[in-house]
């Protein structure tokens, strides 16, 4: 037995799994990683048990922001929105999810089916709105006041902004979103949880990223495997699938 599976079996043992049940290798490989990252988590003063509380939808304050990305001259237009709304959200913990709404490869009744969807989950109903153009910003757990008090900051100062979807409820809206957007970060207290590329452990890196440096103690990248098997926010979907 390898002195990975080893420990394994010994923390099995602790919470009250014998030997007799741990008989599915991908359950045991699972297992190990989970148990190993809430183990590094914990070095970094990171509860691994609160922080899933953030990763399990309650349908209690998503909030979609939609914006032009053609209006807006930065290249990097993500860091460049981040910038807008990250002073709105600093006593918030949130799960923290973007990506364009549009691709290259939608039919043309792909982009009509899109297009509804948006409009009609829109705070402030519009006409038209290019899904092809639409950048969307996806924060959990904030509700539709502070969504409204960003929502009215931003309509004063940010001509690339289109509006916002109170997504509280599942719709088609959200449904295509939970196929498109990624999770960028996970905010808890004054931590930022972020996936950390091709790095082997959890390391405290506090240059990682200016923005969310300017603001909070600590940025902690996490392996991209233990990110995205662990740390991922599940946006609800109601399409069928495939």
């Amino acid at each position: 037995m390898s002195k990975k599976h080893s420990i394994y079996k010994q923390n099995a043992n602790t919470i009250g799994i014998t030997n007799n049940t741990i008989q599915n290798p991908v359950f045991d490989e699972l297992y190990y990683h989970s148990n190993n990252l809430e183990q590094e988590l914990e070095k970094n003063n990171i509860n691994y048990s609160t922080l899933k509380h953030l990763l399990i939808p309650t349908n209690k304050g998503d909030i979609a922001f939609i914006f032009n990305w053609q209006k807006i001259e930065d290249a990097d237009y993500g860091e460049y929105i981040l910038k807008q709304l990250i002073p709105f959200l600093l006593n918030d913990n949130f799960c923290y999810l973007h990506g364009d709404y549009g691709s290259g490869f939608d039919s043309y009744e792909i982009k009509r089916k899109k297009e509804c969807a948006l409009l009609e989950s829109l705070y402030e109903k519009a006409v038209f709105i290019n899904p092809s153009i639409c950048y969307i910003i996806y924060i959990t757990n904030i509700g539709r006041k502070k969504a409204i008090e960003i929502n009215n900051y931003l309509k004063r100062h940010e001509i690339s902004y289109l509006g916002f979807a109170d997504l509280s409820t599942n719709n088609l809206f959200k449904s295509y979103l939970s196929k498109i957007i990624v999770s960028k970060f996970i905010k808890l207290g004054q931590n930022i949880i972020q996936p950390g590329s091709e790095i082997l452990e959890c390391t405290i890196n506090n240059k990682s990223n200016s923005i969310l440096n300017n603001y909070f103690n600590t940025c902690i990248d996490i392996p991209d495997y233990y990110y995205y098997t662990f740390l991922l926010y599940k946006i609800p979907s109601i399409l069928k699938r495939q």
